[in-house]
């Protein structure tokens, strides 16, 4: 969970209370509710409608991805094959 959803979550609450607890005609209280619903919605559709490109780099810094594949294994391996038959004709 991001801080920013934390701190969404932790606002609500806070505006929940205060609205249940007799602060619903405060004007202060409805245009906070009204902004922190405006603000919600906002981060939700920037959530929702992400670019495939914004969608890959995303997934990219995803913790517990492996970046590794075969593209990766054959540049690593050609490479160190090549400088192992050199090194065996060399001293071989």
């Amino acid at each position: 969970m991001t801080p920013e959803t934390k701190e969404l979550i932790h606002e609500g609450e806070q505006l929940e209370a205060a609205l249940s607890n007799g602060k619903r005609g405060d004007p202060g209280t409805m245009s906070d509710s009204i902004r922190y619903l405006i603000r919600t919605n906002r981060i939700q559709l920037h959530a929702e409608y992400v670019s495939n490109n914004s969608c890959r780099d995303r997934m990219a810094l995803c913790l517990g991805k492996s970046s590794w594949n075969w593209a990766r294994t054959v540049a690593v391996l050609g490479p160190a094959a090549m400088l192992a038959g050199l090194a065996l004709k060399l001293w071989g």
